[in-house]
């Protein structure tokens, strides 16, 4: 048998079924109106072509389109956040910790990337707050 979903990437067929719903969404949103739901939609469109893309580019594209979604996320959620003017050197180690962790992943170092952040990662920032002597709000 030549041709056919056999010769699909094993991805294509959940993306074509998650294409496939979001077509049927995007109709009945026509159907029944609404400027915030066009918005909604129109929204999921670009979110799940971005991630087709990056799925169907291959693992170094789809890790690196993760890296680059958890990276802003950090910085979204550290927005948020009050530092003390001391912090601020350890916000640089913070945002290293990202392209380190998903190097681990990229060169298959499962192993590292299971310990560093949760382990390797707190205590060196925390033993590194300790030792400038900033040891309030621990």
């Amino acid at each position: 048998m030549s041709g056919g979903i056999a010769q699909l990437p094993p991805i294509a067929v959940p993306l074509i079924g998650i294409w496939g719903a979001l077509g049927i969404g995007t109709v009945a949103a026509r159907i029944v109106g609404g400027s915030e739901l066009a918005v909604r939609i129109r929204t999921w469109w670009w979110m799940i072509g971005l991630v087709s893309a990056a799925l169907l580019l291959g693992p170094v594209a789809s890790v690196l389109f993760i890296a680059g979604l958890s990276f802003l996320g950090l910085r979204e959620f550290l927005s948020i956040l009050p530092f003390r003017a001391s912090d601020r050197p350890a916000l640089a180690w913070i945002y290293l910790a990202v392209p380190v962790q998903y190097g681990l992943v990229l060169y298959g170092w499962y192993g590292l990337f299971a310990v560093c952040l949760p382990i390797y990662a707190v205590a060196f920032l925390t033993v590194r707050l300790a030792l400038l002597g900033e040891t309030r709000g621990f």
